[in-house]
């Protein structure tokens, strides 16, 4: 209980107990946003983190200008349903989330051909997939990465936000 009472003090007075000259560091110098031995205190900081941007996420621009480029495959991962009802991106094509895997992974060039009238895309192509608002295509890109195609993103404003600005 003790120890709470500490951490909530050290909040509010905005100043760490443990501190002996009682001008130590704040919380966020505490949390590693400057060195240590702040005001002669010998505290050791925390390290402060840098979030790395995600570089597979697809811009509105970057779908649009994917439109009927034979390397760049455009991928609704909605059911046929949603499809029905709403429509989809021009030039895309449909695979599900559940069929995904399977399709990148076990179907042959032939059977792709057949079925979605493209070539099935190779690792080095580009793959854009989408879905209602980011969920599924956040999925399909995770199994299409680790099945290697490197060059997978997902176009988090999905069907929504492709619609309103078209």
């Amino acid at each position: 209980m003790m120890r709470y009472r500490q951490k909530f003090s050290a909040l509010i007075t905005n100043k760490f107990q443990s501190c002996f000259c009682k001008q130590g560091p704040n919380i966020l110098e505490a949390n590693g946003f400057k060195s240590n031995q702040i005001f002669g205190c010998n505290l050791t900081l925390k390290q402060s983190y840098v979030t790395k941007i995600d570089e597979h996420v697809a811009t509105y621009e970057e779908v649009a200008q994917s439109v009927n480029k034979p390397k760049k495959m455009i991928v609704d991962v909605r059911n046929q349903d949603e499809i029905k009802t709403t429509g989809q991106i021009p030039s895309s094509i449909n695979i599900p989330l559940k069929n995904i895997q399977e399709v990148l992974e076990s179907m042959s060039e032939a059977e792709f051909q057949k079925k979605y009238h493209r070539s099935k895309p190779s690792q080095s192509d580009e793959l854009i997939f989408y879905c209602k608002s980011g969920k599924r295509a956040t999925e399909a890109t995770n199994v299409a990465l680790k099945l290697g195609y490197s060059k997978s993103k997902k176009f988090l404003p999905g069907w929504d936000g492709w619609n309103e600005k078209s």
